[in-house]
């Protein structure tokens, strides 16, 4: 089932960070017009990078991470060449979806020129809490044994 036979799409994004790696996993979401109704989710693209070495505060990475997401999205979405109906934006942390809801210049430089930059490619209204356990950009800032 593919991007051709679906009724509706949704592109859902996820940022997420750790004291190790920031990440970012961007999924669609395809509601298809098969003789089953069926729902199918794939990931599309994902970047992860390590922390830096400078310790910085897990709010600044979480920060960091969704500036990964935003970036990641405003150059894949282009030549996945579909008319999103609507993207979805998530994260884990409150504090960043507070910053990011509030204009740019409120804040010190680190976070006013990240939180600029989530505001120049994703709109508030895009962005939305993910409880930690279901967010599959965990997988990614943290990693995972291979079971």
């Amino acid at each position: 089932m593919g991007v051709n036979n679906a009724l509706y799409i949704q592109i859902h994004c996820f940022a997420d960070a750790s004291i190790k790696a920031s990440a970012a996993a961007m999924y669609s979401y395809l509601r298809a017009t098969d003789e089953y109704g069926n729902h199918v989710a794939h990931l599309i693209a994902s970047k992860s990078r390590v922390a830096p070495l400078k310790v910085i505060s897990l709010a600044k990475l979480e920060l960091c991470a969704a500036v990964l997401l935003v970036r990641l999205v405003h150059k894949i979405l282009p030549s996945l060449r579909v008319n999103c109906v609507r993207r979805y934006f998530w994260s884990d942390s409150t504090i960043v979806l507070a910053w990011i809801s509030s204009p740019a210049s409120k804040w010190k430089t680190f976070v006013a020129h990240r939180v600029g930059e989530v505001q120049q490619f994703s709109a508030i209204t895009e962005w939305a809490h993910v409880n930690s356990e279901d967010n599959p950009a965990d997988v990614h800032s943290r990693g995972c044994s291979p079971k």
